[in-house]
């Protein structure tokens, strides 16, 4: 099965005045990059991926991740 290019996968609302900057931190479970495979099994499997930390869905800064279940 076709997985979708992007999928929202946790959040955090953030409230900060103009000019201010804030570090936030968030986890994200293994379970957030589990798929049902050709075993159908609903489970984490070896990837590259990339991870976007954005404001919206039209911005945003990639980081690469490796997923190694």
């Amino acid at each position: 099965m076709a997985e979708p290019v992007r999928m929202l996968k946790g959040f955090q609302t953030v409230a900060i005045a103009p000019g201010e900057t804030k570090k936030v931190k968030f986890e994200l479970k293994p379970d957030a990059f589990a798929i049902w495979n050709d075993r159908n099994q609903f489970a984490a499997e070896p990837a590259q991926l990339t991870v976007w930390i954005s404001p919206d869905s039209a911005r945003g800064s990639p980081a690469e991740a490796e997923i190694t279940p």
